[in-house]
C-alpha cells in the first residue's frame, strides 16, 4: 500500500497549500483526489490506525482533533453520522447530485496547514444554506413568490454548466440577471474579492463569485469535479451581454499551477489575453497592465521591491472600488509606505477597466500563494485577507523589535498637518471599548498598557499611546460620520416609496425627565432602518417589505428649553432638521405618545413645522392629494399601567402624602424597604436565624424596593414577595408556644434591636418595625397586597412581556404596531370586561380571601371595593383605547381575520355620500398616467344599507361615525386607499363574509398573502412606528447610569446613539448565535450576548470588522473641513465583603443575646396586642368609603367654583349666562340684568361679576371672611358645606351635558366590546392559569422610578446586559479550559 499511500498524502498537502476555503463532502474529496470511496476510506483507516502508514506518517492521527497534523486534513463534526458510512469500505459509488448532497450520514473534511488557517467565515451550516440559495430550495425564498423560486430551480444548472445550446443560454442569462446579483449581495462578506457597489455588482465581480460558487457545489457533491474550465470560464458572450458590448471570442487561460515547482517557475507570467480594444488604451494603461501581470509582480518581489508591490495592490483595489487618490495614499501611509501613488498612476490603473482589473487583482492572491510557498515550514505566511504592504510593514516591525511580539500601530501621518494622528480604525475600537464596557477615558491608557503586557509582553512606549485629550474629538468625528452614513441609509427607505408607490413613513418618540434637582432633559428618538439591503442607486427599494429591519436613532438627550408643547416641538424640529435629510423629513408620519396631555400636541406641532420647512425648500409634502396629518399612536403599555393604577387606588385608596405612619398597604411596602435597606446584612441575618430554628429546611431571601405610585410591575412583584413571607409560619419570639408569620417575627426582632447591629438603637426604626408588625397581622392589608399582586401576575406581566417580544413579523421588539389590536381585543379589553362583569374570575385569590373574612360588614365593604376597582379599570381601558377604534389606527383593524371586513364595511358606510369622494372613481396618484384602469369590474360588498348590517357591523358603524367623516376620509386618501392599484383588493375584502382562521398564530402574514397591496399600504404607514414609548424610558435610564452634569450633551447623545444603534446590532448578532443553540424544550430566558467563549470571540471579530468599516478613506464622504480633527478641537474581588457580612451576623446574635439576657422575653412586642391593634385599625380609605359619593360631589363643587369652569361655556343661546345663574344663585343679579350693560359680554361678566363673586365665596368657605352674601349662619358649617351653600353644582347645565356625552360614549363602547371583545383568547387564558411560569429575577428591586427599571425596559428592545461569569451549566471559564468542547 506504500506506493499508493504517499501520492494521496502529497495530493492532500498540495490541496492544503492552495488555501481552499470550502469544507468538503468526503465523496467530493475522494473524487477530487481521483479515488474511489472504498480506496479513500481505506486511506482514512490507515491514517487513523497507528503503524499502518509509512514514515513519516506511521504515527496515529486523530482527524477529529483540533491538534495540527502533518497531512493537513481535518474531519468536521456536523449533523448525524451514519455508522455504515464510517465502517463500510464497499459503499456503492454515487454520482454527485442535489439528492446525494443532502443525504443523511455525510462526513465532511477540511484541508489546510492547520485549523487556525481556515476561513472563519465558513461553516457547514453556511455552506448548506448557500447551496440551497443557489439551487432555489431555501424556504426563505418563498417570500419572493413561487414563480421566482421555480425560475431559480430551473435555471441554476444551465448557468453553471455553460451549455452552448440557445435554450440553455437563455436560462443562464435569466439566472445571471435575476438571481446571481441577489446572492452576491446577500453573502457579500463571504467572497474573496471586495464588491465595490453592493447594490450593483459588476459582471467581473459576478464572474468571480460564480467561480467560488462552483467550487462550493463541487465541495458539497452537487456537481462533479471535472475540468473546472467547463464551468468557471464564463463565456465572453455572457459577459458582453452583461456589459451591452459586442461578442468577442475568448482566449483560453493557462491551467492553474498545482505543484510547488510550477509555482516558483520564472516562466509563469500568466499574461492576459489581448482584446481588440486594447489598441485604444493609453501607453500608461498598457504599462499598468504589464506591471500588474503575475510574472511582473513576482519579479518585483524577488528583487526586493516589496513596498512597490504592496502599493500597487492598494492602488488596484482603490481603482476598482472608485476610491479617491487621497484615500489610497492614506491607506498606504497607514502601513508606513513612503511612496504615494501619483494621480497619473491611479488614472492609468483605472483605465484598465473593472472587468479586466478584477482579474489583475486575482494576481495578488496568486502572489501570496507564491510567497507562502517560498517560506520555510510555512512560517510567517501572508493570509488572503491581509494586504501585502501590511505584511511587509509587520515584517519590518518584527525585525526592528528584535523578534519580540508586536503591538498594533494606532497612528498614521496626517495629510493635513504632517503630524502623527490617531487612525480612524483605532479611534473606532477605542470608542467601542469606552462606551460598551464603561471604561473611563482617564483610565483607558493604563488598561491598554496592561493588555499589551498581558498579550504581547511589551511595555508601550509613550508615542504609542493615544492622546486622551483628543480621543473625545475623534469620537465626535466618528459620530458625525455615523450620522451621515445613517442618513444615506434612511434616504433609501423613507425617501422612496414601496413597490406599489406607497410612501414609507418615519416616526418619533419623545419624553421629558429630570437628571438631578433642576436638570430637565428632553429626549428625541426617531425610527430608522438598519444599514442592510438598502436598495439600488436609483433609490428603488426592492427589498421584500417584511425584511426591512427597523432601528432606533437617538437625536437628542439634552436640556429642555421649556416644558410646554411649543418649546419641545421647536427642539424636536431643530434636531430633526440638523440630522435628517430633507427628503426623509418630509416623510414624517407622526409619533408614539404616553399619557401626557401635551405629548399629542407636541408631535402634531413638530410635524407642522417639519412640513413647513420642507415646503420652504421646494420639497413636496402632499400625499395622494392631501396634506398629511400626524398619526398619533397611544402607548398601550402606559394605558395598561393607568388601568391597574386606577384599580389599585379604588380598591385600597391612595395614601396620604407626607404621612409615613399611616395604616396602608403601600406604607407596608415602603416601611419594609426602609428597614431592610438600612442594613440588608443584619436584616437577612434575622430571617436566617428565625428559619434556622424550624424543623424543616426553609429558605427565604428578602428583596425590597421603594414603593411606587406609578405601579408598573414593581409593587405587584414586591407584594408577591411579602405575601410569600407572610405564608411562612414561625415561633413567636415572645412566646414559643404561639405561631406568627415570618414578616411579623422579623419586624418584632427589628423593633428589639432598633434595626442596627452596632451603635445605639434607632428610634424611628423601632417605631417603623412596630407599625410593620401591626400591618402584617391585618387581614385587610393582606387582601390589598394580594390584589396588587394579581393586577401584575394576571394582567400587567402578560402585557409587559407581550410588548417585549419581537412579534409575528420577527422584527425588533418595540415595532409591533401592526399587531396591537390583537393584544387589545384578545386580552386587555376582555380581561377588564370580564373583571367588571364578575371580579371573581379576574382576581380569584383576592375574592377568595375576602370570602373568608369573619366580619360580614368588612366582607361586604371589600366585595364592594373589588367591584368598584374592576369597574374603574374597565372605564380607564375604554377611555384610553378609544383612539385605536378611530382613524387612522382603525385602518390597522382591516388585518383582523374576523373584524377586518366588518370594519371596512362600516368605514365604507361612513364614507357613503361624501361629496369629496366617489369610491368608484379611478385615482392614479403615484402611478403612471398611461397605466390602464386595473378595476376588475366586481362590485363592492354590501355597505350602503345600514339596516342589513349585522349587530357587530352596526356597533362598528356607531363608534367610527362618532369621529366624523372628515377625519376618516382624510386618512382614506392619505393612505392611498382611493388609488387604482388597491381597489380590487378593497372590494374583495368588503365582500368577505366568512371569517379567516381566527386561531392562526400568523394573522398578519395570512392577511399579507391574501391582500398584499392593502398590507403594503398599511406597512408603509405603520411598519416603522414605535408600538410603545418604552425605548425613551430606557434612554432615560441609560442617562441616569452615566449622568454627569460636567459631560457635554453632545458626547452623551453620541454615546447613547452608539449603544442603541450600532452596539444593539452587534449584540443582536451574538444573541442570534445564543438562540440558535438554545434548547427549545427548556423554559424561555433572555438571550445573552457575551456570556461564553464563542460569543466573546464573535465580539472580537465584530470589533475587528469595525476597522474595515471605518477605513481612513471613508472620511471622503464628509465635507473637507469636517474631515480634519482640528475642526472638532475648535468646537470645543469579594472576600472582605463576605467577612464583613459574617461579622455583622455575629454582632447581631450577640446583641440579641445581651438584650434578652437583660430584659427577658418581655423585650419583645406582645403578639396579642399586635393582633388587637390590627383588628381595630382601618385605612382612611376604608373609613371614608361609605361617604365616597359625598366626597366626589365635594370635589365637583370645588371644580365649579372657578372661573375656568364657566369659561368652558359658550355664549351661544345664552348657555354661559344660564350656567352662571343656575350654579351661582346668589350672584346678585337677575337673568335680565346680566344681559344688560355693564355686563352683557362674556369678558365683562367674568371681570366685573363672576371673578369677584367666586373669590368672596372661597374666602367665606375658608372662614377668612364673614357671610355677607346671604342671611345663613355658616359658623357651624364645614368648608364644603359653606361652598355648597353658594355653589349649586347639581344645577349645572355643563355638567349634565358632559355626563350625557360620557354615558353615550360608554354605552357605544360597551355595546361594541360585547361583540368583539367578549372573551379572553385561549393563548392568554393559558398564561393567566399558569402565573407561576413568570420568572422572578428580582430585577424589580432596583431603586428609582419607572425610568430606572432599565432591565425590564431594555429587555423589550434587546439591550439588557444580563451577563454573568458562568455558562448556563454553571461551569466557569477554568472548567471550560479543561474540557474537550472548548471549540
Amino acid at each position: 500500500m506504500e506506493p499508493t499511500f504517499l501520492p494521496i498524502v502529497q495530493s492532500i498537502i498540495q490541496l492544503g497549500a492552495s488555501k481552499g476555503k470550502w469544507i468538503y463532502d468526503e465523496r467530493a474529496l475522494a473524487a477530487k483526489l481521483g479515488l474511489s470511496m472504498a480506496d479513500f476510506r481505506r486511506f482514512i483507516r490507515m491514517v487513523e490506525t497507528e503503524g499502518d502508514g509509512p514514515s513519516p506518517y506511521s504515527a496515529k492521527i486523530d482527524l477529529s482533533s483540533s491538534v495540527r497534523n502533518n497531512i493537513g486534513l481535518y474531519r468536521i463534526n456536523h449533523g448525524r453520522k451514519s455508522k455504515k458510512s464510517e465502517d463500510d469500505e464497499t459503499t456503492d459509488e454515487v454520482k454527485p447530485s442535489l439528492e446525494a448532497s443532502s443525504a443523511e450520514g455525510s462526513i465532511y473534511y477540511q484541508h489546510g496547514a492547520s485549523r487556525d488557517a481556515f476561513d472563519r467565515r465558513v461553516t457547514m451550516d453556511l455552506q448548506k444554506e448557500l447551496t440551497k440559495m443557489v439551487v432555489g430550495t431555501h424556504p426563505y425564498l418563498g417570500k419572493f413568490g413561487e414563480k421566482y423560486v421555480q425560475e431559480r430551480k430551473k435555471t441554476w444548472r444551465a448557468w453553471i454548466m455553460n451549455d452552448d445550446t440557445a435554450e440553455q443560454k437563455v436560462l443562464a442569462n435569466l439566472y445571471i440577471s435575476n438571481h446571481l446579483p441577489y446572492i452576491t449581495t446577500k453573502y457579500i462578506q463571504l467572497w474573496d474579492i471586495p464588491i465595490a457597489t453592493a447594490e450593483t455588482p459588476t459582471s467581473a465581480e459576478l464572474e468571480h463569485v460564480k467561480r467560488e460558487i462552483i467550487n462550493l457545489m463541487i465541495a458539497m457533491f452537487v456537481i462533479p469535479p471535472t475540468s473546472t474550465s467547463q464551468f468557471t470560464s464564463v463565456r465572453r458572450s455572457t459577459r458582453n451581454s452583461l456589459d451591452n458590448a459586442e461578442l468577442r471570442p475568448s482566449t483560453p487561460k493557462r491551467p492553474k499551477y498545482s505543484t510547488e515547482e510550477e509555482v516558483v517557475s520564472d516562466d509563469d507570467d500568466e499574461e492576459e489575453e489581448v482584446d481588440d480594444d486594447d489598441a485604444i488604451l493609453s501607453d500608461g494603461t498598457r504599462e499598468a497592465i504589464k506591471a500588474l501581470n503575475f510574472g511582473s509582480l513576482k519579479r518585483q518581489w524577488d528583487s526586493g521591491d516589496y513596498e512597490d508591490v504592496g502599493r500597487l495592490e492598494i492602488a488596484a483595489y482603490g481603482a476598482h472600488t472608485g476610491a479617491t487618490r487621497d484615500s489610497v495614499n492614506q491607506t498606504i501611509a497607514e502601513y508606513s509606505g513612503t511612496t504615494p501613488i501619483s494621480a497619473k498612476e491611479l488614472e492609468d490603473i483605472k483605465g484598465i477597466g473593472k472587468s479586466k482589473l478584477i482579474r489583475k487583482i486575482d494576481n495578488f492572491k496568486k502572489l501570496r500563494e507564491y510567497i507562502n510557498s517560498r517560506l520555510p515550514n510555512k512560517l510567517f505566511n501572508v493570509t488572503n485577507d491581509q494586504r501585502i504592504l501590511e505584511y511587509v510593514h509587520n515584517g519590518r516591525r518584527y525585525t526592528e523589535a528584535g523578534g519580540s511580539c508586536m503591538t498594533r500601530s494606532l497612528h498614521f501621518i496626517s495629510k493635513h498637518n504632517s503630524q502623527r494622528e490617531l487612525s480612524l480604525p483605532s479611534a473606532a475600537i477605542i470608542r467601542h471599548a469606552i462606551i460598551c464596557f464603561g471604561i473611563p477615558l482617564s483610565k483607558f491608557n493604563g488598561l491598554l498598557n496592561c493588555m499589551s503586557i498581558l498579550l504581547t509582553g511589551n511595555v508601550l512606549r509613550k508615542d504609542e499611546f493615544p492622546s486622551t485629550a483628543t480621543v473625545r474629538l475623534h469620537m465626535a468625528r466618528l459620530s458625525r460620520l455615523d450620522r451621515h452614513l445613517q442618513a444615506e441609509v434612511d434616504k433609501k427607505t423613507f425617501g422612496y416609496t414601496t413597490l406599489n408607490g406607497f410612501p414609507v413613513l418615519q416616526y418619533i418618540t419623545t419624553d421629558d425627565t429630570k437628571h438631578g434637582k433642576n436638570d430637565k432633559h428632553h429626549a428625541v428618538i426617531v425610527t430608522g432602518r438598519f444599514s442592510e439591503d438598502n436598495g439600488d442607486d436609483d433609490g428603488n427599494n426592492n427589498v421584500p417589505i417584511l425584511e426591512q429591519k427597523p432601528s432606533y436613532i437617538v437625536l437628542a438627550s439634552t436640556g429642555a428649553v421649556g416644558s410646554d408643547a411649543a418649546a419641545n416641538s421647536d427642539l424636536n424640529h431643530k434636531v430633526m432638521k440638523e440630522n435628517i435629510d430633507i427628503k426623509v423629513l418630509s416623510m414624517m408620519g407622526g409619533g408614539t405618545v404616553d399619557g401626557a396631555a401635551t405629548a399629542k400636541v407636541e408631535v402634531e406641532e413638530t410635524m407642522v413645522k417639519n412640513l413647513a420647512h420642507c415646503e420652504a425648500n421646494n420639497m413636496p409634502v402632499d400625499r395622494f392629494g392631501v396634506r398629511p396629518k400626524a398619526i398619533i399612536i397611544p402607548d398601550l403599555f402606559h394605558v395598561d399601567n393607568v388601568a391597574i393604577t386606577e384599580a389599585s387606588n379604588v380598591f385600597s385608596g391612595e395614601p396620604t402624602k407626607g404621612d409615613s405612619r399611616q395604616f396602608h398597604p403601600k406604607q407596608l411596602l415602603q416601611s419594609t424597604h426602609d428597614l431592610h435597606s438600612n442594613d440588608p446584612e443584619a436584616s437577612q441575618g434575622i430571617i436566617d436565624k428565625i428559619l434556622a430554628e424550624l424543623t424543616e429546611t426553609v429558605k427565604y431571601i428578602l428583596a425590597t424596593c421603594r414603593q411606587r405610585d406609578q405601579r408598573w410591575r414593581v409593587n405587584g412583584l414586591y407584594a408577591a414577595r411579602l405575601l410569600a413571607m407572610m405564608d411562612i409560619m414561625v415561633e413567636d419570639p415572645r412566646d414559643e408556644s404561639r405561631i406568627v408569620n415570618l414578616l411579623t417575627a422579623w419586624a418584632i426582632h427589628m423593633n428589639l434591636i432598633g434595626g442596627k447591629v452596632v451603635g445605639d438603637d434607632s428610634q424611628w426604626m423601632k417605631q417603623a418595625a412596630e407599625e410593620v408588625a401591626v400591618m402584617s397581622e391585618s387581614e385587610t392589608i393582606k387582601i390589598s397586597l394580594t390584589f396588587e399582586m394579581e393586577l401584575v401576575t394576571r394582567f400587567f406581566d402578560i402585557t409587559h412581556n407581550s410588548h417585549g417580544k419581537r412579534g409575528e413579523q420577527d422584527r425588533r421588539a418595540g415595532f409591533t404596531t401592526m399587531g396591537l389590536h390583537s393584544l387589545l381585543f384578545n386580552f386587555s379589553i376582555p380581561f377588564w370586561r370580564s373583571a367588571s362583569l364578575n371580579p371573581k374570575t379576574a382576581f380569584p385569590q383576592t375574592h377568595g380571601m375576602i370570602e373568608k373574612l369573619g366580619n360580614e360588614e368588612i366582607k361586604r365593604q371589600k366585595l364592594d371595593q373589588l367591584q368598584a376597582a374592576a369597574d374603574a379599570g374597565y372605564e380607564k381601558m375604554m377611555k384610553n383605547t378609544e383612539l385605536f377604534l378611530l382613524a387612522p389606527l382603525v385602518f390597522l383593524l382591516l388585518t383582523h381575520p374576523v373584524e377586518g371586513p366588518r370594519v371596512l364595511r362600516a368605514m365604507l358606510c361612513c364614507l357613503n355620500g361624501c361629496e369629496e369622494i366617489d369610491l368608484n372613481d379611478v385615482d392614479i396618484y403615484g402611478e403612471a398616467d398611461n397605466k390602464p384602469n386595473l378595476d376588475d369590474g366586481t362590485a363592492w360588498g354590501q355597505y350602503k344599507n345600514l339596516s342589513r348590517f349585522t349587530e357587530p357591523e352596526k356597533a362598528w358603524y356607531d363608534v367610527i361615525s362618532q369621529d366624523g367623516e372628515d377625519n376618516l376620509l382624510h386618512f382614506w386618501k392619505q393612505f392611498g386607499f382611493q388609488r387604482n392599484c388597491i381597489r380590487n383588493e378593497l372590494k374583495r375584502l368588503s365582500r368577505e363574509t366568512t371569517p379567516r382562521d381566527e386561531s392562526s398564530k400568523t394573522p398578519l402574514k395570512d392577511f399579507a398573502k391574501a391582500y398584499p397591496i392593502i398590507y403594503e399600504s398599511l406597512f408603509a404607514a405603520f411598519g416603522f412606528s414605535s408600538s410603545n414609548s418604552r425605548i425613551v424610558e430606557m434612554l432615560h435610564s441609560f442617562v441616569r447610569g452615566c449622568y454627569d452634569s460636567q459631560v457635554p450633551a453632545e458626547f452623551l447623545r453620541d454615546k447613547l446613539r452608539y449603544l442603541m444603534d450600532q452596539e444593539y446590532q452587534l449584540r443582536e448578532e451574538r444573541r442570534r448565535l445564543y438562540r440558535s443553540r438554545a434548547d427549545p424544550k427548556k423554559k424561555w430566558s433572555a438571550a445573552k450576548h457575551l456570556d461564553r467563549k464563542d460569543t466573546q470571540q464573535m465580539g472580537g471579530e465584530q470589533v475587528q470588522k469595525l476597522t474595515s468599516k471605518y477605513h481612513q478613506g471613508v472620511l471622503d464622504v464628509l465635507p473637507p473641513d469636517e474631515r480634519k480633527i482640528s475642526t472638532y478641537a475648535k468646537k470645543g474581588t469579594t472576600s472582605s465583603e463576605k467577612q464583613k457580612k459574617e461579622a455583622k451576623k455575629a454582632a447581631f446574635i450577640s446583641k440579641v443575646a445581651k438584650k434578652t439576657q437583660r430584659r427577658g422575653k418581655d423585650a419583645y412586642l406582645d403578639h396579642d396586642k399586635l393582633v388587637d391593634a390590627a383588628a381595630k385599625a382601618k385605612t382612611v380609605h376604608d373609613r371614608e368609603w361609605q361617604n365616597r359619593e359625598e366626597r366626589l360631589f365635594n370635589e365637583i363643587t370645588e371644580d365649579m367654583a372657578t372661573v375656568a369652569h364657566f369659561d368652558k361655556c359658550k355664549m351661544a343661546n345664552n348657555f354661559f349666562i344660564n350656567e352662571v345663574i343656575a350654579v351661582l344663585p346668589y350672584i346678585g343679579v337677575s337673568l335680565d340684568e346680566i344681559q344688560q350693560p355693564p355686563y352683557k359680554t362674556k369678558a365683562n361678566i367674568k371681570a366685573k361679576l363672576l371673578s369677584p363673586h367666586i373669590k368672596l365665596i372661597k374666602e367665606i368657605a375658608k372662614g377668612d371672611k364673614p357671610n355677607t352674601i346671604t342671611d345663613h349662619d355658616v359658623s357651624g358649617m364645614s368648608k364644603h358645606e359653606r361652598l355648597k351653600l353658594f355653589v349649586h353644582a347639581d344645577k349645572s347645565l355643563k355638567r349634565k351635558e358632559i355626563e350625557d356625552q360620557i354615558e353615550n360614549k360608554r354605552a357605544l363602547l360597551k355595546h361594541l366590546f360585547g361583540h368583539v371583545a367578549n372573551s379572553i383568547s385561549k393563548e392568554y387564558q393559558d398564561l393567566i392559569d399558569a402565573p407561576q411560569a413568570q420568572v422572578d429575577d428580582e430585577s424589580w428591586t432596583n431603586d428609582g422610578n419607572e425610568e430606572d427599571d432599565a432591565y425590564d425596559l431594555a429587555l423589550g428592545v434587546g439591550m439588557a446586559n444580563n451577563d454573568d461569569d458562568q455558562d448556563d451549566d454553571g461551569s466557569s471559564d477554568e472548567e471550560d479550559n479543561n474540557s474537550n468542547n472548548d471549540s
